[in-house]
């Protein structure tokens, strides 16, 4: 047993009534379910520790994961904590001023981070590479501050509409509207590239010999875009089948109508902006539209990273015996200056022991790995929450959230939990998951909506679902548990809410296989 210094209380190292795990005598939240590497974890854990205050947010998270398998991983936050930290996220954004500095920083601190990679890449040196391990750290923060504020800001945000005298069914199509961002994202500007080319190639202003070399170069820009922290980069064969279905198209058509939908969009958000009369809504507004393409801005810097790392990665790797920079994953930077410098590393023991590993900091700063047994009955825990037993959905059931984009439609129920199931999913279907991220690009572009447990207007999924203008309900906490796979739904992006119209459970794969 252990003293909780937050409470007073003495908790035994279980879970409690309230349902949460304990470890080190406080009870932990689990946030975040995601495909991120052991090693990006560790670095993670340091910088939202020690760094978060360069982005104005002067606090020091505490933080524990767990991690399977060296990439999917499982972040824990000390309730109390993570709770205030949300609170001071949310004050941040307080004026155009604080917003603009603070993209300025995420755009500064981007190129000194790149540009440390680029040394280390250029001349594999310790002192390089412990500048390349600090500039990772210092950004990883900027990830969770945009995340959180897009739940934060939102409900504050819709708080006050509902103060200004705004209806329950005008508010989510109001804040989808007025959070536009006026930039795109990467995946949009690939595409709006990609049918560029095609128009170049259908109006012969691209000769067949060329082709090839056009793709080469949209891939140099963006083939980084899928890579997000552990997953693979687009390739030629890709960019082939994408110009593929470009060209079925009328592409220069196709360009005209997504800037057209922008342009429409912008107007109509000015348009909708004028009926919101309380100006912190208004400023409210225009920080959750910023944090937006912050989002994808961030998520793009890491994707670039994580794919421009992998030479490092194998020259590491190839010091200990093995060809795979993968096998990276498994190390703490530490062990990996340790290699550098020519020190043993049992590198096959490492990665049998850490099959389940885990990692955590306190107050005093220092990264912790975290002992065997408890790992495995935190290992347990997040076993036990991913596969809990599911609801007994039946016809007439609702799964209620907030709407990120508008639309009606119906269709299949896939849920897919990880990316090696993604085969799965139909053209057509209605994808359920957690959250999306990049790598759920492929699957997104062929669902027709989306429906996620996590998530704020801010998020992977409403940014996505605004950019392919398709139904998206966003912050439902529950889809995958009430939604069974092979129910057709009604998602009812209009009023969020999803219903079941036929409940046939299709027996999807046992949460547990993905972790």
């Amino acid at each position: 047993k252990k003293e909780d210094k937050g409470s007073g209380k003495i908790l035994n190292q279980s879970k409690q009534e309230s349902g949460l795990p304990v470890f080190d005598g406080r009870e932990w939240l689990l946030t975040v379910s995601r495909n991120m590497s052991f090693w990006h974890e560790y670095l993670l854990t340091e910088g939202i520790f020690k760094y978060t205050k360069d982005f104005g947010v002067d606090y020091s998270v505490e933080s524990l994961s767990i991690t399977f398998d060296s990439t999917q991983t499982h972040s824990f936050f000390y309730q109390p904590m993570f709770t205030e930290f949300r609170e001071i996220v949310g004050t941040v954004f307080k004026s155009k001023e604080s917003i603009a500095a603070l993209k300025r920083k995420y755009f500064d601190f981007a190129e000194e981070f790149l540009a440390s990679l680029k040394r280390a890449d250029e001349e594999l040196t310790v002192e390089n590479f412990k500048e390349f391990f600090r500039q990772y750290a210092r950004y990883t923060p900027g990830l969770m501050i945009t995340t959180i504020f897009g739940k934060v800001g939102n409900d504050r945000l819709v708080s006050l509409l509902k103060e200004s005298g705004f209806s329950e069914l005008e508010i989510a199509p109001l804040v989808a509207t007025i959070t536009y961002p006026e930039e795109h994202t990467p995946l949009f500007n690939s595409q709006l590239d990609m049918l560029k080319i095609g128009s170049g190639i259908q109006h012969k202003q691209i000769k067949e010999a060329e082709i090839e070399s056009e793709l080469n170069r949209w891939l140099m820009t963006y083939q980084n875009i899928p890579v997000n922290y552990c997953d693979e980069p687009w390739t030629l064969a890709d960019a082939k089948n994408y110009l593929a279905d470009a060209l079925k198209k009328d592409c220069k058509n196709e360009i005209n109508k997504l800037e057209a939908s922008h342009t429409e969009r912008l107007a109509r958000k000015e348009s909708e902006l004028l009926k919101v009369k309380n100006e912190e809504a208004r400023i409210l507004a225009h920080a959750l539209a910023e944090a937006t393409f912050i989002n994808e801005y961030r998520k793009n810097i890491f994707s670039t990273v994580s794919l421009g790392f992998r030479g490092i990665f194998q020259k590491i790797a190839g010091k200990v015996g093995s060809d795979n920079w993968r096998d990276c994953f498994y190390l703490t930077p530490q062990e990996m200056i340790d290699i550098l410098e020519d020190k043993k590393i049992g590198l096959g023991q490492l990665k049998n022991t850490r099959k389940v590993a885990g990692m955590w900091i306190r107050s005093d700063g220092i990264v912790r790995l975290v002992e065997p047994k408890d790992v495995e009955r935190l290992g347990q825990y997040i076993k036990e929450f991913h596969g809990q037993k599911k609801s007994e959905a039946t016809t007439g059931a609702e799964v209620r959230g907030f709407s990120a984009n508008k639309g009606v439609v119906r269709g299949v129920v896939r849920i897919l939990l990880d990316s090696r199931d993604f085969s799965r999913l139909n053209a057509g279907d209605i994808l359920v998951t957690t959250m999306t991220s990049v790598d759920f690009i492929p699957v997104m572009e062929k669902a027709a909506a989306f429906v996620t447990n996590e998530g704020g207007i801010t998020s992977h999924a409403s940014i996505v679902a605004r950019e392919m203008n398709k139904p998206c309900i966003i912050g439902t906490k529950n889809a995958t548990q009430i939604l069974k796979d092979g129910d057709t739904v009604e998602v009812d992006a209009d009023n969020g809410v999803v219903r079941v119209l036929e409940s046939e459970d299709k027996g999807v794969p046992d949460p547990k296989d993905y972790i």
